[in-house]
C-alpha cells in the first residue's frame, strides 16, 4: 500500500470560517429567542386571565424576566450577525498575538 501525503487546500480563509461559525451560532440564538418572545406577547394579548384593570398583574417577575432575557438574546444574536466579520478579524488577531507571546516564551 502506498501512503498518500499532501495538503488539501480548499481556498477558504480562517476569517471566513470563523465568520460562518459566528453567523451560525447567532442564527441559532435568534431562532431560539423568537418563540419565547412571541409566546409571551400573544399570551399577554389574547390569553391574559386578568381583567382590563388588572392586566398589569400578568407581568410577574417570571414573565418579565423571561421576556427580557429573550429580547436580550435576540439583540445579541442580531449584533453578532451584523458584526461577524469584525469579530472574527479581532479574534484572529488576538490568537496571533497569543501565539507570538507563547513562541517568545519558548
Amino acid at each position: 500500500m502506498k501512503k498518500v501525503e499532501g495538503n488539501l487546500d480548499l481556498g477558504v480563509k480562517k476569517v471566513d470560517l470563523m465568520e460562518l461559525a459566528i453567523i451560525t451560532i447567532s442564527g441559532i440564538t435568534i431562532i431560539d429567542s423568537l418563540p419565547e418572545i412571541l409566546k409571551n406577547t400573544i399570551s399577554y394579548i389574547y390569553f391574559n386571565p386578568y381583567s382590563r384593570m388588572e392586566k398589569s398583574e400578568y407581568w410577574t417577575n417570571k414573565n418579565t424576566s423571561d421576556l427580557i432575557y429573550s429580547i436580550l438574546k435576540l439583540a445579541v444574536g442580531l449584533l453578532a450577525i451584523i458584526n461577524a466579520r469584525l469579530v472574527s478579524r479581532r479574534l484572529i488577531k488576538i490568537g496571533e498575538k497569543s501565539d507570538q507571546i507563547s513562541n517568545e516564551i519558548k
